[in-house]
């Protein structure tokens, strides 16, 4: 039983993006060569004239449709899986659903998931820079406010753990928790830019206390920028 490409995302302002290529495609070929796995994929792209125009086959909606795409790193991501695999097309046609509802449901699980699969490929780092990546374009400077309640309890194992000495696994529990919030407002104000990476990550705290009450206000912020591979490596 052979492979397919599915294409789980779409990086915004990258090659495929600019081609038409869209999240859920299907890869068939690229520049006349069948493509059924990761590595046949970069193979071809190497062989490539970097630069030139290239013809590039998708199925969407059990449908060929054939683009053109500069040669080059696509900046996609996607999964292997079995012919076996269904489209979400064909499963809601099996529900013995009409067209427009079809349409309805396809056009917000899509939406939800590419979202997701954004989110969760966004890169984000305090460095300058990102490893094997080239920035292509700044966005700009955003931020992401998040404030937190410290109920009496984690306040009061605090107080204990610094009369004794030692560690609050509690308190701590709380700020990694803060944290990864503030970081998630971070991507999605990237991602509503047309960002796909988030570089000079710096994370500020404060705790305001009063008549019993402990908040923690936490601010996130970075700079939202495009960037690409720096090799094509699996695209």
């Amino acid at each position: 039983m052979s492979t397919k490409l599915w294409i789980t995302s779409v990086n915004p302002g990258g090659r495929a993006e600019r081609a038409g290529v869209k999240s859920r495609d299907i890869l068939v070929s690229y520049n006349g060569r069948d493509i059924s796995t990761a590595a046949l994929l970069s193979s071809a792209i190497a062989a490539a004239p970097e630069g030139q125009s290239i013809a590039l086959r998708v199925l969407r909606d059990d449908q060929p449709i054939d683009l053109r795409v500069e040669a080059g790193t696509l900046g996609i991501a996607f999964n292997e899986s079995e012919d076996a695999e269904i489209s979400y097309q064909q499963f809601l046609k099996r529900l013995g659903l009409n067209s427009a509802k079809q349409g309805e449901i396809l056009r917000q699980v899509e939406s939800e998931q590419l979202l997701r699969d954004r989110l969760n490929n966004m890169q984000i780092t305090t460095a300058h820079s990102i490893e094997g990546y080239r920035v292509v374009k700044t966005v700009d400077v955003i931020t992401a406010e998040c404030v937190f309640g410290l109920n009496v309890f984690k306040d009061f194992f605090m107080g204990l753990t610094d009369f004794f000495g030692g560690r609050s696994s509690t308190a701590q529990d709380a700020l990694r928790d803060a944290r990864k919030k503030c970081l998630q407002e971070l991507k999605k104000e990237a991602l509503s830019l047309g960002a796909n990476a988030v570089i000079a990550i710096s994370l500020d705290y404060s705790e305001f206390s009063g008549k019993g009450n402990s908040m923690l206000f936490l601010v996130a912020s970075g700079t939202a920028v495009v960037v690409e591979p720096n090799q094509a490596v699996c695209e």
